[in-house]
């Protein structure tokens, strides 16, 4: 367990991605939260049970950032078939719905997938981290985070942002102990 720290840059540049409120929505657009994971270990804790979802609405995707496992389906719920959606990995696209509406996106390769509307909506995206195995969690909004039953070993823990990118360092993890650790961008 652990808290993410964020410099004053960072939160600088956190801020600049806050864009205003669609039309018909309250609330500006935020910027989506960080994810927590750990790379390496392959046993351990049993997967979630149940599948992700998005659900894109009239003021975008909620939520913005989600974590998944590797080879489940992502549900995506457009509330207006208006939309379109896409899947992208690391610039790949990886999906495209052929008509506007929900979608169930198979999830086969692990890394970070942006989902978004194709039909030209500015601003409605979203992202998943999509991992190996079941040890990722999306961080508080204060940057706190909790991976429960890790096996003990070296590994490496890993932070992403969708402003800031992605920070690791490596974790030590010993048998029936917390490890607590601060990490920075």
């Amino acid at each position: 367990e652990g808290v993410l720290v964020y410099s004053t840059a960072a939160q600088a540049r956190i801020a600049a991605f806050v864009r205003p409120a669609p039309d018909g929505c309250d609330d500006p657009v935020p910027a989506p939260a960080s994810v927590v994971w750990i790379d390496g270990p392959t046993e351990g804790a049993a997967p979630p049970a149940s599948g992700t979802g998005l659900r894109l609405g009239e003021c975008g995707f909620e939520p913005a950032v989600a974590v998944a496992m590797q080879d489940t389906a992502l549900s995506v719920r457009a509330d207006s078939r208006d939309h379109r959606l896409q899947a992208w990995l690391e610039g790949v696209r990886m999906f495209d719905a052929t008509k506007s509406g929900s979608a169930e996106i198979q999830l086969g390769t692990s890394g970070v997938w942006q989902i978004r509307c194709a039909s030209g909506h500015p601003g409605e995206e979203a992202w998943v981290i999509v991992s190996a195995n079941p040890y990722s969690v999306p961080a508080s909004a204060e940057g706190r985070f909790a991976i429960r039953s890790v096996p003990e070993g070296s590994w490496t823990l890993l932070a992403w942002h969708p402003v800031l990118g992605t920070r690791k360092t490596s974790v030590e993890v010993a048998a029936k102990e917390a490890t607590r650790l601060e990490l920075e961008f």
